[in-house]
């Protein structure tokens, strides 16, 4: 295995998987996509999810304060 493909190997794991009764041809579902893809990265790495969405809501909290 070359290198690039061992760096890529690992976020293969993350990407969606299609359903047998979706169409063979890909249509566009970014939503869809990308809740599929932190959904299953959640349950895969719980803690570095809670620090995301701690980080983010730190972030968020700080720009939205009144004053």
């Amino acid at each position: 295995m070359s290198q690039s493909e061992s760096q890529t190997a690992p976020l293969e794991q993350y990407m969606p998987r299609r359903t047998a009764g979706k169409s063979s041809s890909r249509q566009l579902n970014p939503v869809e996509d990308v809740q599929e893809y932190v959904v299953k990265f959640a349950k895969q790495q719980p803690q570095t999810a809670a620090l995301w969405c701690f980080g983010i809501g730190f972030l968020v909290g700080w720009k939205l304060k009144p004053w």
